[in-house]
């Protein structure tokens, strides 16, 4: 593997490194070259002159005639804004670029319906870093667009920060993944502040409206999620689908607000299993969808949650589980902190509405597990209203309370 350096913004130099100072030729980084193993962290004073492998770029004025700033291959830019104001103009990263953004604020040009301009969009491959003490804002150009768009199957879009902040915004398309009716491949999400939401039917972090996402997987980001319409917050879009999703060691508030899972797949989308582990997670949605699992006619393979502090919660459909009509398999929750509920129809953990759910196990090894089934549902843990589920595993009630 090629090696590449990860500049980021020393925190002892935040004073120094604002968004309006960039145009300063003194800038002290952190430098890290972070695929050899081992390696530690050296700060120093540089100029941009003396390190050539970054060209810092200013998207207001570095743009060609078309008002796009292209990341060649195998190139690492530095991308800041000198006015810091907001600007139409976008970011195109060809097959295996990479991008430091410095204080951006994008918003797409609109063409015409459901034909619309990323933000950012990724041909192939492609690492976006996040200036450490920065603020960036990504937009799509409006119907069908991402904020970010993620470059076809087979490639991955890699967004990595420790203290920097990414806001991405879609319509119809994800705020980071794929546009509406396009494929994406995977999604690696590490460190950094993230704020994703979506004002259509794609999922705010996943594939857009009818869409493919491959693999999402989130590790130690801070991470807030909303989908608006019937997509999921993290997951696939509105009759849309993605693979298998991981969060691990992550902080992550998501939301499904119509007809999509918080964490899952979008309305009558496919979802493959998901993965929690070593985090703290909020999921809610507020209509149809399940907290954790399937959409409203939706399906979602096994979800798997380990040593977590999870909280999630469903409007006629289960906590955690299946969506209205939806289905997925087995619920297994290994280790943690559980607190699952419903309102109305569904089960806390279980099925929803003419939803079935396969079997459910809670190991003896969980620190607690709460489950409130909505008042239509005969099951706190199993089958929800008019709903199925395989059969139900508890291997320490004293653990499990239900309600």
């Amino acid at each position: 593997m090629k090696k590449m350096n990860f500049i980021k913004v020393s925190a002892i130099a935040l004073s120094m490194f604002m968004v309006s100072s960039c145009s300063e030729d003194n800038v002290f980084f952190n430098v890290c070259d972070e695929d050899v193993a081992g390696s530690s962290n050296t700060s120093k004073l540089l100029t941009r002159s003396s390190f050539s492998e970054i060209t810092s770029l200013d998207i207001d004025k570095d743009v060609n005639a078309d008002g796009v700033l292209v990341v060649p291959a195998d190139t690492h830019y530095m991308i800041y804004s000198g006015s810091n104001k907001p600007t139409d103009h976008r970011i195109v990263i060809e097959d295996g670029g990479m991008v430091t953004l410095a204080g951006v604020n994008i918003t797409a040009i609109p063409r015409d319906n459901y034909n619309n301009f990323s933000g950012i969009t990724c041909e192939g491959n492609a690492r976006i870093y996040l200036a450490d003490g920065t603020e960036n804002k990504i937009k799509g150009g409006g119907s069908g667009s991402a904020g970010i768009e993620a470059g076809p199957e087979e490639s991955t879009l890699t967004i990595k920060g420790i203290t920097g902040k990414l806001e991405a915004f879609g319509e119809d398309g994800a705020a980071i993944g794929s546009k509406c009716g396009f494929d994406c491949g995977d999604i690696v999400i590490e460190g950094g502040i993230i704020i994703a939401k979506t004002e259509g039917d794609g999922a705010a972090i996943g594939s857009g409206k009818n869409g493919q996402a491959n693999n999402i997987t989130i590790l130690g980001s801070k991470i807030t999620a909303d989908c608006r319409d019937y997509g999921a917050g993290i997951g696939s879009g509105y009759e849309g689908s993605c693979r298998d999703i991981l969060i691990s060691e992550g902080t992550i508030e998501s939301i499904g607000e119509d007809n999509g899972a918080a964490i899952g797949s979008g309305f009558n989308g496919n979802c493959g299993k998901i993965d929690i582990n070593g985090s703290t997670v909020t999921a809610r949605c507020d209509y149809n969808g399940a907290g954790i699992g399937s959409g409203f006619y939706g399906t979602c393979g096994v979800i798997t949650i380990d040593n977590s502090m999870v909280t999630s919660h469903s409007v006629y459909a289960a906590g955690i589980g299946a969506g209205g009509y939806g289905k997925n398999q087995d619920i297994i929750i290994n280790s943690g902190t559980i607190i699952a509920s419903s309102d109305d129809c569904g089960a806390a953990i279980g099925s929803a509405p003419q939803g079935y759910c396969n079997a459910i196990i809670i190991k003896s090894a969980v620190t607690s597990v709460t489950a409130t089934k909505g008042d239509s549902s005969p099951n706190s843990i199993g089958a929800g209203y008019e709903g199925g589920s395989s059969h139900v595993n508890i291997e320490d009630p004293s653990k499990v309370t239900m309600k």
